[in-house]
């Protein structure tokens, strides 16, 4: 009977009520929404320091299901702090980039929000790639911008969710994301 009764009282343990601010994070500091093929869409979003290049930051986007699962993860590469202004950065392709380039990238989370779905990237050159910070407040260190972008299942990625949607767009996107301190706009 014992043995029956400690697997029991484990999970009922488990049964804690955790706040959404715990599980979220960082990601908790911002807000981003957009039309997503067509439908309206909105994630949380945190800016975060960039590990590759000194002086960079990187925009990082996670929306959550309602068992705060992350399902997508879709990230800014490469805003360059001492260059940021008002003004609008293309975003380039794959084979465009660069270490001064702004670049993003797309993914789908399966599983308990571990697990690396299909993945997107940007694969059309143009215009229609592109981010603009609009507006800075020092004192509460709120940063907003607006962006679109047109993302396909990269090239040389397998599939992994057969059926995964081949492209995704991203349009009338805004974010209102709090800004690390230090953060200048110019």
């Amino acid at each position: 009977m014992m043995m029956f009764l400690l697997p029991l009282a484990l999970v009922q343990g488990c049964g804690e009520d955790v706040e959404p601010e715990d599980v979220l994070g960082q990601y908790a500091e911002g807000t981003i929404t957009a039309t997503r093929n067509g439908e309206p869409w909105n994630a949380n979003c945190f800016i975060g320091e960039g590990v590759r290049f000194p002086n960079t930051y990187a925009l990082l986007v996670s929306r959550f299901n309602e068992q705060l699962f992350r399902r997508e993860s879709f990230t800014f590469f490469q805003l360059l702090n001492d260059r940021l202004r008002k003004e609008v950065y293309r975003m380039v392709t794959v084979s465009e980039r660069t270490a001064d380039t702004v670049r993003a990238s797309y993914n789908t989370v399966l599983d308990d929000g571990d697990v690396i779905g299909d993945f997107y990237d940007i694969v059309r050159e143009g215009n229609e790639n592109w981010i603009q910070f609009t507006e800075y407040d020092p004192a509460t260190r709120r940063l907003r911008g607006r962006f679109e972008i047109h993302l396909e299942v990269a090239e040389d990625e397998v599939r992994i969710e057969p059926d995964a949607e081949p492209a995704i767009d991203f349009v009338d996107g805004t974010f209102d994301v709090l800004a690390p301190e230090g953060f200048t706009l110019e």
